[in-house]
Parts: structure tokens; C-alpha cells; sequence
């Protein structure tokens, strides 16, 4: 505001000048006088230009300089969060220092974040709070994080990047619930699990819709009585239901590849990878050729199970044909 009554100022006190200059000049007859008061008032423009030509230029410095500094030291916040959460969610509590830490990053974020920034983080940690309503659990620490104080984090860090101008606003909040369904897969991708029931009741934890793993149990259960269960070995993991020969000839073992495609933003399915052991062996109409590079001859693509209807003879005779192509050593 005072750079700018600065600027009114001057602005008024140049043109007070010109207005002087100006009435002078029309009252002079004499020619040489004119050319002097032409050359005068030419250098009077160029300096009052250039006066302020120099000023937006020192402001424009000011400013650019000012805006760098303040982006490196929001990098450095945001990091020093992110850096505190990380331990955090690997051990899937906060423990007492890291609580302190994140009750200060509030104060630091007051200092320099954006507002939409600062409310995001207080409704996280806000969030993880109330998912542990005891008092004395939360005064002495170890505060559990539930998967929707994840999400609340992702929100925050969707914000801490609109802050640094790093991404344009989501359509739709499908984005952020698709990366904490992902960050949260992953997190338990790598268990193992002993037999169906126990691989059941987590993948329904999670969150997998029921009629997925009604089929998920038909396709096992059909599976485990054609082949037996000598010939066909089972894997039961939360990205992947696997079911691979026993006694197959080929490098690639597994002849059926599993895995629950679950998202807000379309239907969802229960995906089977399969293989032929020709390109020319027609594949069911619903299906789709994979698109990996390692599937360059045709051999692999993928067929959608939406509900058990979907379940049909085509379909089996189509896992039939992929356990064939497995068993006689298809060159992938």
C-alpha cells in the first residue's frame, strides 16, 4: 500500500511538472526558444520514464527474489513432514517425538504455508486423533494411523503441491482414492496367506466387494477339481491369486493370474490373465490382449469377470486351453 501511494504521488508531481512546463512553453514565440524547451521537455519525459521503469524493475527483483526464497524454505517444510510421516507409517503409529514434531510443524506451516495447506493438516492430525478417542493411549504416544487418516494425508499433500503451483486442481476426488487404495495394497502385498478362508476374510477387510470374491471362490474352487490338487499349485497373495502348474514344462508356471480390479471410477472386475499356445486360437469376446512387452508374440491377454454370469463354458474351456499351453512348454 505505501509503494503504491508512492507511485500516486509521483505520478501527480510529474504531471504537476508537465503541466507547468507546458504553459511556459506555449507562451514562447521566439523559435530558438522553442527548440530548447523541445529538447528540455524530451529529457523530462525520458527521465520520468525511466524513473519509473526503474522502480517496477527493483520491485519486480524484490519480489522475484523474495518468492524464491519463500518456495525453498516451503520445499524444506514439506520435506521435513514428509520425512517425520514416512517412519510413522512405516511403523503404522506415532510415537511421542514424532507427535511433538507434528504439533510444531503446525506453528511452521502458519508461518509460511497457504491457508487450503493448513487446514488440510489439521484435519489430518485432527483425523488420527479422533481414530484413537483414549486420552491417556494418546497422551503417551503410539497413535495408530487408520487408512483414512492416509487419505487425509494425501489430501495434504495434494495441497502442499497446488501451494508450490507443482499441479492443477483434480477433476474429481477419484485420483486421491485411487492412490490410497494403491499406497494401501501395497502396504500388504507382500503377505502370504495359508488357504482360502484366511485369504478371504483379509481381502474382505480390505475392502474387495463380495461378489468379486464369490467368483474369486467359484474360478479357485473349479480350478483346485479339475486339475487336482497335486497338479496345481495355489498362491494367495492381497495383489495376486496365482495358480501355477506343478509339472509344466515351460519356464512360466503360472497358467491363470488373478487379481481384483477395484475402482470408483468404473466397474469394477475380477481380471484373469491367461495364455494360448497359438495367436490364431480365437480368445472370448470380452477378453483383451495384454498389453506388456514380454507378451510381443500374442500368447497372453486378459478376461474381465464382472459376476458370476460372466462365469461361463467359453471362459472355462478357455482357462482348460491356458493350462494346456503351459503344461506342453509355450515359448513366451
Amino acid at each position: 500500500m505505501k509503494k503504491k501511494n508512492q507511485y500516486v504521488i509521483s505520478s501527480l508531481a510529474g504531471i504537476s511538472i508537465l503541466g507547468i512546463y507546458i504553459y511556459f512553453f506555449n507562451q514562447a514565440t521566439n523559435p530558438i526558444i522553442q527548440q530548447i524547451n523541445f529538447a528540455i521537455f524530451g529529457v523530462i519525459i525520458t527521465a520520468f520514464v525511466t524513473m519509473i521503469l526503474l522502480r517496477q524493475q527493483a520491485e519486480t527483483d524484490e519480489n522475484k527474489a523474495k518468492n524464491t526464497k519463500v518456495f525453498d524454505e516451503k520445499i524444506t517444510l514439506y520435506k521435513e513432514i514428509l520425512k517425520t510421516s514416512e517412519k510413522a507409517f512405516r511403523d503404522e503409529k506415532y510415537d511421542e517425538k514424532e507427535i511433538q514434531e507434528l504439533e510444531f510443524f503446525i506453528y511452521k506451516l502458519q508461518f509460511l504455508a497457504d491457508e487450503k495447506v493448513i487446514k488440510s493438516f489439521i484435519e489430518y492430525t485432527n483425523h488420527f486423533i479422533r481414530d484413537n478417542p483414549d486420552e491417556e493411549e494418546t497422551k503417551s504416544a503410539n497413535i495408530k494411523i487408520s487408512p483414512e487418516s492416509k487419505k487425509k494425508f494425501l489430501q495434504f499433500l495434494y495441497h502442499c503441491r497446488m501451494d508450490l503451483g507443482l499441479s492443477l486442481p483434480y477433476e474429481n476426488d477419484t485420483l486421491l482414492s485411487e492412490v490410497a487404495e494403491a499406497a494401501e495394497f501395497s502396504k500388504i502385498g507382500r503377505k502370504r496367506f495359508r488357504d482360502w478362508n484366511e485369504y478371504y476374510e483379509e481381502m474382505l477387510n480390505f475392502g474387495i466387494p463380495d461378489h468379486l470374491l464369490s467368483i474369486a471362490k467359484i474360478l479357485h474352487d473349479d480350478i483346485i477339481q479339475k486339475f487336482g490338487k497335486t497338479h496345481v499349485i495355489v498362491r494367495y497373495t492381497p495383489s495376486a491369486l496365482t495358480f501355477s502348474s506343478a509339472k509344466s514344462t515351460s519356464r512360466r508356471k503360472v497358467f491363470a493370474y488373478c487379481y481384483f480390479n477395484v475402482r470408483k471410477s468404473k466397474e469394477s472386475s475380477f481380471d484373469i490373465l491367461l495364455y494360448r499356445s497359438n495367436p490364431e486360437i480365437p480368445i472370448p469376446k470380452n477378453a483383451s490382449l495384454s498389453s506388456g512387452e514380454w507378451n510381443s508374440k500374442g500368447l497372453a491377454y486378459e478376461v474381465p469377470l464382472k459376476n458370476s454370469q460372466d462365469y461361463t463354458k467359453e471362459f472355462q474351456n478357455s482357462i482348460q486351453k491356458s493350462y494346456e499351453a503351459i503344461q506342453t512348454g509355450i515359448n513366451l
